[in-house]
């Protein structure tokens, strides 16, 4: 198998866009639980699990295996919890201002985050997650 090029410049916008993602959709879902748990905002949270999901599956190549394992572990949470937050529109029915609440069965994967800090943190002396 031949040794992957790294190149550090596309990883580092790559992670940048990550964590800009990510500190979304965090926001997103911080607003979510102090305004009510309504529809409107678990949309906005989930176009943002879109954009994460569309990005990495776009950029993960630039990464060595490790990385990668991780990248694709926050996919599989989020295509997860896209299809249980689906089942759960096309079944209630929901308005903007109604509560959309459902209980996910696979937990956002910290630890993969937290490695993938680590690497952003090792090789571009940035805090990937605050």
């Amino acid at each position: 198998m031949t040794k992957l090029k790294i190149d550090l410049d596309s990883q580092e916008i790559f992670l940048g866009l990550l964590d800009t993602l990510l500190c979304r959709g965090y926001f997103e879902y911080q607003q979510y639980l102090k305004l009510g748990k309504k529809l409107l905002y678990a949309i906005k949270i989930k176009e943002n699990n879109s954009c994460i999901v569309n990005l990495i599956l776009n950029n993960d190549h630039l990464f060595q295996e490790d990385q990668r394992s991780d990248l694709l572990i926050i996919v599989y949470h989020i295509d997860s919890w896209r299809t249980q937050w689906d089942f759960l529109y096309e079944n209630s029915h929901p308005k903007l201002e109604d509560e959309f609440v459902f209980e996910t069965t696979i937990k956002f994967p910290k630890n993969s985050l937290e490695r993938l800090d680590k690497y952003y943190y090792k090789n571009f002396n940035k805090k990937f997650s605050d």
